[in-house]
């Protein structure tokens, strides 16, 4: 994979704000962040490493197989959304 230069801004939001203080925000506990993060990632269509980051990342926080398996199959009854 290609070498990517960003420009520092974005560097700033994704490794200060993003992964800094959102991550670190107490208000959500990261278990529930994780989470969160898995649906979201999986709302948007991404089946890329990112998803695969999140969903390790998710079990590092404690969210069980069991639990990611029931997240996933009470996503798939809203999505894809029917009109």
């Amino acid at each position: 994979m290609p070498s990517v230069s960003l420009p520092p801004e974005f560097a700033h939001f994704n490794d200060d704000i993003l992964f800094g203080e959102n991550w670190n925000n107490t208000d959500i506990d990261l278990k529930t962040r994780s989470i969160i993060t898995v649906v979201t990632l999986m709302s948007q269509g991404v089946t890329s490493d990112a998803l695969k980051y999140h969903l390790m990342n998710a079990k590092n926080h404690g969210v069980s197989q069991k639990e990611i398996a029931a997240v996933i199959t009470h996503w798939s009854d809203f999505f894809p959304p029917t009109t």
